[in-house]
């Protein structure tokens, strides 16, 4: 299974821990991404799965806690089990009004030999600006959970570098680049 991007616009930070800076140096190496947008904008589950002869159908679900949003803390968090409902990984969604109901779980497409998407709309960004954020504005704060093997993307010497007169240059990290997130891969014992 792999996990892509659900911002769905720019890449404005690589990989890093905690807040985003400009600086490169300011910015600690970590498991989330920044995506971000000119106003409110749709965030997504997406990830791209297949299994092997041994299961067809679904391979597993993903399962959405939506904690209590108050302000500066939007947040939705998926988790993906096995077919049985055992805990895989998962994915988190700062600055994220969720749209779904709380607890609502979907299966994750797979089909043995062909690689299938599966897509949920979560809710839309936040606009948390003012809460004591070093970026503001409306973005999503993708991390990865565990379990995923991390994979490359341009990180913030390339995506978010003062380049005069450009301030966070995005040129070379839009979603399309066609960069995939993170993988995991599990095995059950033959049914």
């Amino acid at each position: 299974m792999e996990l892509w991007p659900g911002g769905g616009s720019t890449l404005t930070c690589g990989w890093h821990l905690g807040a985003c800076y400009d600086n490169d140096a300011l910015v600690t190496s970590g498991g989330a991404l920044d995506w971000a947008y000119a106003g409110e904008g749709t965030i997504t589950f997406r990830v791209y799965s297949t299994s092997s002869s041994s299961f067809t159908g679904s391979v597993g679900t993903g399962f959405a806690q939506v904690p209590p949003q108050p302000m500066c803390d939007h947040r939705v968090i998926i988790d993906a089990s096995d077919i049985n409902g055992g805990f895989q990984t998962g994915t988190h969604y700062y600055h994220t009004s969720n749209s779904i109901a709380p607890d609502t779980t979907f299966n994750i497409n797979a089909n043995p030999g062909t690689w299938t998407w599966t897509t949920r709309t979560l809710g839309s960004t936040a606009n948390e600006a003012g809460c004591g954020l070093s970026w503001g504005g409306y973005h999503v704060h993708q991390i990865a959970g565990s379990g995923w093997a991390l994979r490359s993307y341009p990180d913030h010497t390339t995506c978010n570098v003062d380049d005069p007169p450009v301030t966070n240059n995005v040129t070379d990290c839009w979603v399309g680049a066609n960069y995939k997130q993170g993988d995991k891969t599990w095995w059950l014992p033959f049914p």
